[in-house]
This record gives structure tokens, sequence and C-alpha cells, in this order.
């Protein structure tokens, strides 16, 4: 017997969903729940869970839905799908895996998004058939497991923002199946090199930043990645340039390096990566100048920070971010045309000195700190959208447009 949402329907107009889990209780044949973002409120009933047969428990986003995560669910030598994301449970882990001479089918586990404590068990080490392990966001601290290497079929492993501390732990480059790994915002530390990376040839995602972590890779390293699509190494304490071995990512759609101490020009082939829609470069060391043009199609770029110099090229962002650097000249109509669908807009503190007739859907924009002179352009009260503007510190004439001072 499965019961979904839709047959529970009733029960959400009734208002019973308070007490949905004691009605079922007594259903003997129920082996399948999900009540994803139902509105359930209070505990689970431990007479509920003590259940063996269950095998998917779905839970997720009931944010009044919490109490201690009873140790009873590493009963369950049938459960394969456990999914408790976006609630409010607080406690330690249960210790799954712990009953010895039990083979557990898990293949799931998301219990991301609580205020969860204490360590990682070691016992999830016997999980052997686990795909999917999302831990993230919650309040868990200490050092992570070195069982990673007997989770062979794991291929997603959520650990960010948490107070995990420690080494990298070595273990986590045997699972050659992995696709995503997302360790930042820890209090990690150690170094990372390419060859930690040399077996992971299936990361799609791979995110250290916000920790402590230095990361050492080689200018000549080749990797065998082909699939990835993110990655996240802000605040790595990388030096030198850009890594090359981004340039044969060709899957990449998000690059976050900010808050580095990478220096030298951004590279011709970093523009080439034409999937690539979101590129964060600031705080860094960078100089030089852009191309005339770039033909990403509305990615969003942050190159705030650095000390790039020249023009700004010419195409249309999402959103744009190239404060605090040494641009100089016009602000390119492509930016502030009708056809830009740019909504964010910061190339405060440089030294442009024209703009364009602005007509685009602006929702915030800052040009303070120019050179912009003679009359502020009419154009700027017909953006409807507009939210805030900043045009201080230049020297500009003219009247502010009345229609400005209903800005939401």
């Amino acid at each position: 017997m499965r019961i979904g949402v839709t047959p529970l329907a009733d029960f959400l107009v009734s208002g019973r969903f308070t007490s949905l889990l004691v009605d079922f209780q007594n259903v003997s044949s129920l082996v399948s729940l999900d009540l994803f973002s139902c509105g359930l409120k209070g505990s689970i009933s431990s007479d509920f869970l003590h259940r063996s047969s269950m095998s998917n428990i779905q839970l997720s986003f009931n944010s009044y839905l919490g109490g201690v995560i009873t140790h009873s669910f590493a009963n369950f030598s049938m459960l394969q799908t456990l999914a408790l994301s976006w609630n409010n449970f607080t406690g330690d882990l249960p210790p799954f895996g712990s009953a010895s001479g039990i083979v557990f089918p898990f293949w799931r586990i998301d219990l991301s998004h609580n205020n969860l404590k204490g360590g990682i068990p070691s016992s999830f080490g016997r999980l052997s058939s686990l795909q999917h392990l999302d831990l993230s966001y919650n309040q868990l601290h200490g050092l992570i497991p070195l069982f990673w290497d007997q989770l062979s079929a794991l291929s997603e492993l959520h650990l960010e923002n948490n107070q995990l501390f420690g080494t990298f732990p070595h273990t986590i480059s045997k699972l050659i199946l992995l696709q995503k790994l997302f360790l930042s915002s820890n209090n990690l530390n150690g170094s990372i090199s390419d060859s930690l990376l040399e077996n992971l040839a299936n990361l799609k995602g791979l995110d250290f930043s916000g920790n402590q972590f230095v990361v050492d890779i080689s200018l000549s390293w080749i990797p065998q990645l082909a699939q990835l699509e993110y990655l996240g190494l802000r605040s790595c304490n990388l030096q030198g340039e850009i890594p090359g071995f981004l340039s044969t990512q060709y899957s990449l759609q998000n690059v976050d390096l900010s808050e580095n101490h990478i220096v030298g020009n951004i590279p011709t082939w970093l523009w080439d990566l034409l999937d690539l829609q979101v590129l964060n470069l600031s705080h860094n060391r960078l100089e030089g100048s852009l191309p005339p043009v770039i033909s990403m199609s509305n990615p969003s770029i942050d190159l705030h920070n650095n000390s790039l110099h020249g023009s700004i090229p010419d195409f249309t962002p999402l959103y744009l971010d190239m404060s605090e650097n040494r641009f100089n000249g016009s602000i390119p109509r492509s930016i502030c045309s009708g056809y830009s669908m740019i909504i964010f807009l910061d190339l405060s503190k440089n030294g442009l000195t024209l703009y364009p007739k602005i007509i685009s859907a602006f929702k915030l924009m800052d040009l303070s700190h120019n050179k912009l002179s003679g009359n502020l352009p009419l154009e700027i009260g017909d953006l409807k959208g507009l939210i805030a503007l900043n045009i201080s510190n230049n020297s500009l004439r003219g009247s502010i447009p009345e229609s400005l001072g209903g800005m939401g």
C-alpha cells in the first residue's frame, strides 16, 4: 500500500495533518509514505515508526515538524529512502547501520536543513548501498569519518554548511562513482591536490568553498573530468593564475573562484566556455583588459574588487558586478538597451565617463564613484521596476525625475 499526497487531500481540507502520523500508525500494510510539503506539525510518533516493512518515508518541507529523530530508524531493515529535509528536527543523528548482521538497503538519506547536532556516526559506513547522502545545513561538528571507501555506490555527498573540522578525508577520492561532492562552509583544512581528484572522473559538482583548504593543482594537470558543471573554490588559498585545467571543462556552467590570490589576466579561453552561465572571480588580484565582445548568453558575472582596466565588453548579461576596478570609457549600449535582460548592474568605483540611453529593465543599478558627467538621463525615470539606484560621486547635472520617488 502506497499513500501519497493526492489520496490524502481530504486530510488537508479537514485540517487533520497535525495528527496524521498517528492516524496511520495502525495501517499494517503501509510501506511507502509521501507527505512532501503537507503542513505537518509536531513530532513523529514512535509507535508509527515501529514498522520494519517501511521502504520509503518522504516528509520533507514540513517546517513545523520536528523533535528528535528517533533511533528506531536504525532498525528499519527494509527502508530505502528517508527524506526529512527542511524541517525542524534536533538532536544527534540516528546511528544508521548500527544493527549488526543486517544488510541495510538504504540508497537515499536526506536530513538537510534541520538543526541536527553531534558527529557523523561511524555506523554509516555499513550502508553499502547508499547512493545519496545529504546532511547539509545542520550544526554537525567533529571530524569527517574515514569510512567513505566502504560506500562504493555513493554518487552524491552533501556535508556543506555545518561545523565539521579536520583534514580532507582522503578515502573520498576512492569513490569513483561520485558525481556531486559538496563540503563548503565548514572548518576543514589541509591541502587539496590534483591527485585527490584524479579518480573522480564522474564529478559534475564540486564545492570546497569557505573552508581553510589550500588547493594546490599543478599547471600541467590534464584531468579526466568530462562532465564537471559546477566548481566552487571560493576562499581556498588559490595562488598563481586561473587554473589551466578549466580550459578542458566544456560542460562548466557555474564557476566560483572568488576570494583567492589569483593573479594575471583572465585567459581568453575562459570566455569560450559557451555553457558557462555564472562566473565569480571577485576579490582576487586580476589585471589586464577584457575582450571587446563576450558571446555568452545572459550570463551572471562578478569581477568586482580586482585591478582590471580598459573598456567594458559588449554583451547582454543578466547580472553584472564589475565594481572596484579601473574600467574607463563608456557603458556599452548592449547592457543598457531594451534587448538586455539585466536586473543587477554595479559598475561603481571605476573611471567610466559616458553612458548611453538607458532603457533596460534594471532592478538595482549602482554607477557611483565614476567620472560620469553631463545631464542626468531622463530615461532613468522610465525604469518602472527599479528598486535601488546610486549615481552619487559623479559630475551629473539636472533634476531627478519625479517618477523615481515611487521606487519599490
